[in-house]
């Protein structure tokens, strides 16, 4: 496996980078099972860092280092004093937890050698756009994301993912939430209930998804729009001033998005607004840096918990929006 990916298991199908372990789509996958078939069945602990003399004196920080089944140990990182670690069963059942047993593991896995862990569970009803025609079916999950060398909280969060293209759709919408997240400094015990809250068991979030995608569909968008779209979004650089490896790579993308757009996964919903915003967050979440071998960032834009890739969205829908 690619360096960056140290694990991944996956329901029904493999996924877009070829690795893991596939199980059953019928398949009874209980938390403890996924953490095992996920590769994630190691613990972490805290070490304390000293200085390297005879005196071997205390520096306030910690090593932060994976225990495998069979002994073998690896550093994931440093952190501070007060970085609590939440080990990954802790973290998964937690997701679980949340969903009070409505949820089905789909995906789950570790990056950069563990010190990143994720995972992925089926939940709601899927939304279906023009259900007698397009048929356009949007699956909803909620996410679970950790890391064991403090760069980053325990995130999770609910998100839209598109079927046909197994596009992560999730973008910020006004007056709901989607994503609550906790600093390692805490322990997330006692937190269900706060995170479904906060969450609202992902209903409110997800209407207004739906609402959002329903008027988008009913949107018509022609080429020439889409055009002015992908400009309002990536401005094209003046051709007389700009260099010439600028003004290559911004007709590429653009190139790229046209493909998209006039393409096989938006043939449903070609000419519309929804096809519009699917082109372009398909070009984001699939085309960045992946086929040059960075496996984790297409990994993170993919499962939905990169913030930058979230952004993205968010302004990706706003720009359709103004120009549709």
């Amino acid at each position: 496996m690619p360096a960056l990916i140290d694990s991944f298991a996956s329901r029904a199908q493999v996924a877009w980078h070829g690795l893991g372990h596939v199980f059953e789509k019928d398949a009874d996958v209980n938390t403890e099972k996924m953490i095992t078939l996920a590769g994630l069945d190691w613990s972490v602990d805290l070490v304390p860092l000293v200085t390297d003399d005879a005196d071997s004196v205390p520096v306030g920080a910690y090593a932060s280092v994976r225990t495998n089944k069979d002994a073998s140990r690896q550093v994931l990182g440093v952190v501070g004093e007060r970085y609590t670690v939440v080990q990954n069963h802790d973290a998964l059942a937690f997701a679980d937890n949340i969903l009070d047993g409505g949820g089905r593991w789909e995906t789950a896995g570790g990056l950069k050698g563990g010190a990143v862990v994720f995972g992925s569970m089926a939940v709601l009803d899927d939304i279906v756009l023009d259900p007698n025609g397009a048929a356009d079916t949007i699956k909803t999950y909620l996410l679970i994301s950790t890391s064991h060398d403090g760069s980053s909280a325990v995130q999770v969060s609910t998100t839209p993912v598109r079927v046909v293209c197994s596009n992560t759709l999730n973008a910020a919408l006004k007056g709901t939430k989607n994503t609550i997240k906790f600093r390692h400094t805490q322990s997330i015990e006692g937190k269900v209930l706060h995170a479904r809250q906060s969450l609202g068991m992902a209903s409110t979030y997800f209407d207004a998804f739906e609402k959002e995608a329903q008027e988008l569909f009913a949107t018509s968008v022609t080429n020439a729009k889409f055009d002015q779209i992908v400009k309002g979004l990536f401005p094209e650089p003046d051709r007389a001033t700009a260099a010439k490896v600028a003004v290559t790579k911004w007709d590429n993308r653009r190139d790229r998005l046209f493909d998209l757009w006039n393409g096989d996964t938006n043939a449903n919903i070609a000419g519309t607004a929804w096809a519009a915003f699917n082109a372009i967050t398909e070009e984001n979440q699939w085309y960045r840096q992946v086929r040059g071998g960075n496996t984790e960032n297409g990994l993170a834009a993919g499962a939905g918990f990169d913030d930058a890739t979230n952004a993205f969205r968010s302004k990706a829908l706003q720009v359709v929006k103004a120009f549709a």
